[in-house]
């Protein structure tokens, strides 16, 4: 159903901004009854998909003064990279201060935790809550009460839906956006677009994570930075392009984007259900504050620990992920920070910090190791850090080759491998200092010996991993990237001899990087953990 201008102006007439009062965001959740959000590419999906491009129609004919407005959705999450929050906020609500502008002051460009003055653990409820309000959003301007957003179930099918490939249709036409990556809005799958991404990436290997954060750098990672910057991340950069999917200050214009992290919620959700813990310290689930608008443009404060579980918050999900079962060939116990600190679940306790105060540059006690692991399982022992480069490494188009230097002088290359190979623990391939000033566009694939030694494909028995750089860009009003790290478990491939040279490595790009990108890895170490 297209609605004509006047019907516009009449649904967004009763979305107008009542004030900046703050709403008890428990009186919101509690007033809702349970809904189920079903996979985009199921009957009902389909159904909410075709509420889901009227009220996007709608919002993106409203001025940008009030959130019923897609651009203030879109600024929710990060302002346009092509200008400035305080230029926005003047050119949308006038330069002097008034109820409408200090609101939208407030709200825009907090994503959490993308951004140098963000925190890490702040990921997904900062997301979770950002999905709901926008999902009411749509039901208000739909007019819709039975409206849940749908999900893009990607690691099952990597083609983005046909919805959102129509820019002629009358109705699924607001859902295209023509800056996506080229095959994109073809149909072309994930994997075969840039270069592709190598099928592992796309899997739900995240589940089988047995905390929710490591700390800043604990291996292995938690479900919470895993998922940030290998699924969530890979599935922005393969969608793009450069200004949309693939750069945070553009994603959010993309209705893709709201179905995108619609799944990743919905995956956080499968791994509580799996027995995943959240934190439960004060300073996670309490003294975090994010700060939105609802659809009637109120102030709602809405902390972590309020939005954990999501029955409480009025929906469901059709279908949860589910953990697959592992089976390990070494010592894989919990992992603990590299601090050696213990204090697990009271890891974010002693201060009150509330996320906003973060863009000050104020930033949680990270000393702790994970908030979601048990005190009586944290591992006494640090991790050693057996090697490390001396120097950043600019990524360029050609393969880079990486030569690691031992900690420990004078021990061979063989006696180096043989002493990892017979060593108990894990071993952990740390790749962090990740920057760029520009997006590169594509991801790299990081392979062990030396280039040229075998093909350079996900496939490749020497394939370690891969890297992208999404959110190691600075942007508004950041002088420096948020810190990003990737981390590969390498212990099968040091044990079945696929790695016989454990201090040799080399990363290729997919594809062709954009003009002028050097994307740079400030530090690549082994950890024996």
């Amino acid at each position: 159903m297209q609605l004509s201008r006047r019907g516009v102006l009449k649904a967004v007439a009763s979305l107008t901004m009542l004030g900046v009062l703050p709403l008890s965001f428990e009186q919101m959740a509690n007033a809702q009854p349970v809904r189920v959000r079903y996979d985009a590419r199921t009957a009902e999906g389909k159904e909410m998909l075709k509420t889901y491009a009227r009220a996007v129609g709608i919002m993106k004919r409203t001025g940008a003064g009030t959130p019923a407005s897609w651009t203030f959705q879109w600024y929710t999450h990060a302002v346009s990279g092509s200008t400035s929050k305080l230029a926005e906020l003047n050119r949308i609500y006038g330069s002097q201060p008034n109820p409408d502008r200090d609101l939208a002051n407030l709200v825009w460009s907090t994503c959490q935790a993308h951004g140098s003055g963000t925190w890490q653990p702040n990921f997904l409820p900062w997301h979770r809550a950002l999905i709901l309000f926008f999902e009411d959003t749509i039901r208000r301007v739909a007019q819709d009460d039975g409206f849940t957003l749908p999900y893009w179930n990607y690691t099952e099918d990597a083609s983005i839906p046909v919805e959102f490939r129509q820019p002629n249709d009358p109705l699924f036409a607001s859902l295209y956006q023509g800056n996506r990556n080229p095959g994109i809005n073809t149909g072309t799958p994930l994997t075969q677009v840039r270069g592709g991404l190598p099928g592992q990436l796309l899997s739900l290997d995240v589940m089988g994570e047995r905390q929710y954060y490591a700390g800043p750098q604990g291996v292995p990672q938690g479900f919470n930075e895993r998922i940030d910057n290998e699924l969530h991340g890979f599935i922005h950069v393969n969608t793009g392009g450069t200004e949309n999917m693939g750069s945070v200050p553009f994603a959010a214009q993309d209705p893709i984007f709201w179905i995108h992290h619609c799944n990743v919620d919905r995956i956080w959700a499968g791994w509580n259900a799996d027995g995943g813990r959240n934190p439960t310290g004060r300073n996670w689930a309490t003294q975090q504050v994010h700060v939105f608008a609802d659809a009637s443009g109120r102030r709602i404060e809405v902390s972590n620990g309020q939005v954990t579980a999501i029955e409480p918050l009025g929906y469901s999900y059709d279908v949860l992920p589910r953990r697959q079962a592992v089976v390990a060939s070494r010592e894989s116990g919990p992992a603990i920070g590299l601090s050696g600190a213990a204090a697990v679940n009271d890891i974010l306790g002693g201060g009150t910090q509330i996320a906003q105060a973060a863009q000050a540059g104020q930033t949680p006690d990270l000393q702790a190791a994970d908030p979601g692991q048990d005190p009586d399982q944290a591992r006494a022992a640090q991790s050693e850090m057996m090697a490390t480069t001396n120097q950043p490494l600019v990524l360029g188009a050609a393969p880079t080759a990486i030569t690691l230097t031992p900690s420990r002088t004078g021990a061979s290359v063989q006696s180096f491998a043989l002493e990892l190979k017979n060593s108990p623990k894990r071993q952990y391939l740390v790749l962090s200092g990740i920057k760029t000033d520009i997006q590169p566009g594509t991801i790299y694939n990081v392979f062990a010996g030396q280039p040229g030694s075998q093909p350079a494909t996900g496939g490749s028995r020497n394939y370690v991993g891969s890297l992208q750089f999404f959110d190691a860009q600075p942007f508004g009003a950041d002088t420096a990237a948020k810190p990003v790290r990737f981390v590969f478990d390498i212990t099968d491939k040091i044990q079945s001899g696929v790695i016989t040279d454990p201090l040799s490595y080399y990363v290729v790009p997919a594809d062709n990087p954009e003009a002028g990108a050097q994307p740079v890895v400030g530090t690549i170490e082994l950890f024996n953990d």
